[in-house]
């Protein structure tokens, strides 16, 4: 088990990088609106099995400028978010960015050898893996079978030899028919279609409301009638 000192070290490392990461500015009074746009969240996102070496994560808050949330209800749309992915030395607190610029990166996992780090990479349209090679700093991509993709929601993990990754997948055939579906339902005219269906229907309840209306109204005579 990891020591707890080695666990408050690392969150003093933690704590200082982020400090670090903060763009300079002159010192002012309040907390503004451009000072919430700024604020850095680090997340530790993995740590190798011997503590030594802890994958970060941070983003401001505005890198979500853009995203469009419309798409939301799409099942093959991804939004991810631009993020700094930093190693950091836990025992002598060197830090080393993976990338020289943000990416839009997720699900960080280390192999059980604590040389090489799996993640997941946005390249605009899906969900690419990616391992890292921490003592040569090579980037290999890693190949999907024909006619599958990393699906949207997919974590990825490491086999417990080290010699595989494993991550969740759909077809392109499902993705191509849910685009279809969602692009029918939203589009105008996939929302007209749907609303001559409403109409349609409505139209259908009140005639037959009103067809039996009389039928009720000639049974409650006749049982007057009869009493």
């Amino acid at each position: 088990m990891r020591s707890s000192a080695s666990l408050a070290a690392l969150a003093l490392v933690l704590a200082n990088t982020a400090a670090a990461q903060q763009p300079p500015r002159a010192p002012v009074t309040n907390f503004v609106a451009e000072d919430a746009l700024n604020v850095i969240a680090l997340v530790a996102a993995d740590l190798t099995d011997d503590g030594r070496y802890v994958a970060t994560t941070s983003t401001l808050r505005r890198d979500v400028f853009g995203t469009d949330f419309r798409h939301d209800g799409d099942p093959t749309y991804l939004r991810v978010a631009p993020t700094r992915l930093t190693i950091i030395d836990t025992k002598s607190g060197a830090s080393t960015d993976v990338f020289k610029d943000k990416r839009a990166v997720r699900n960080v996992r280390w192999a059980p050898d604590g040389r090489r780090l799996a993640m997941l990479i946005f390249n605009g349209d899906m969900l690419e893996p990616t391992i890292w090679d921490r003592t040569s700093s090579k980037l290999t991509t890693l190949k999907m079978p024909a006619g599958k993709y990393v699906a949207e929601n997919s974590d990825i993990r490491w086999s417990s030899d080290g010699k595989s990754v494993l991550v969740a997948t759909h077809s392109l055939d499902w993705r191509k028919k849910s685009r279809d579906v969602f692009l029918g339902m939203t589009t105008s005219s996939g929302v007209g279609r749907l609303i001559r269906i409403s109409s349609a229907l409505a139209t259908a309840v009140v005639n037959e409301s009103a067809a039996a209306a009389p039928a009720a109204t000639q049974r409650s005579m006749a049982s007057a009638e009869g009493s």
